[in-house]
């Protein structure tokens, strides 16, 4: 998915959960996450769900991560994974600007 794609799949999915919160209005329940699942899983196109969970996943590691106990030699090695992930991602948006 193009960065361009996945902002439109992304609005798609702001909508689609725009939507259940208005139908679910009176009878919202933050804390059931099974019922949200299960709409979105019914009203989003198969490459958009596929998005949502890959963003839900990375969230979730991150807040593991972010709360885990590791040892300093992990955590090194984390700080390093994520510095050259990021350097992967300003070199492939150069790459592909429309300069």
């Amino acid at each position: 998915m193009t960065p361009l794609e996945e902002f439109e799949a992304l609005d798609r999915i702001f909508n689609v959960i725009k939507n259940y919160r208005q139908q679910r209005e009176g009878n919202l329940d933050p804390l059931n996450n099974d019922l949200v699942k299960a709409y979105l899983a019914n009203h989003l196109l198969s490459q958009d769900l596929q998005l949502w969970l890959r963003l839900e996943a990375q969230e979730n590691l991150s807040e593991f991560l972010r709360h885990a106990e590791t040892n300093w030699n992990v955590k090194q090695l984390l700080r390093q994974f994520k510095r050259d992930a990021h350097g992967l991602i300003d070199s492939w948006h150069q790459s592909h600007s429309l300069n």
